[in-house]
């Protein structure tokens, strides 16, 4: 499985939904799913079932501290067994601040 990590700058201390934009190709009737931790804590796994480009909600924080943190996505049920393969396009991670 693939795995991407990148390290990013919270300047506002809070509460966060973590969300992935992708799209993923299915098979076997099951589309990609994406782990995501913050800090190598587990946040959520979530299935980009679209071929489509979209947002999915991965989790939630219930506190991030301002500075430095370290994001990962990983690509945990690729396949391929022909015909079938299995892939998922992550364009982007984003946090959206949210009141508790």
């Amino acid at each position: 499985p693939g795995l991407c990590q990148a390290e990013f700058e919270c300047g506002r201390p809070g509460a966060y939904e973590v969300v992935v934009r992708g799209s993923a190709k299915e098979a076997d009737g099951v589309y990609g799913k994406a782990k995501v931790t913050v800090d190598g804590a587990i946040l959520g796994e979530v299935e980009l079932a679209s071929a489509s480009t979209g947002t999915f909600t991965a989790g939630k924080l219930d506190v991030l501290s301002a500075g430095k943190h370290t994001v990962t996505v990983e690509f945990t049920n690729d396949i391929w067994q022909p015909p079938l393969d299995r892939n998922l396009y992550v364009s982007g991670v984003g946090f959206r601040f949210r009141q508790r």
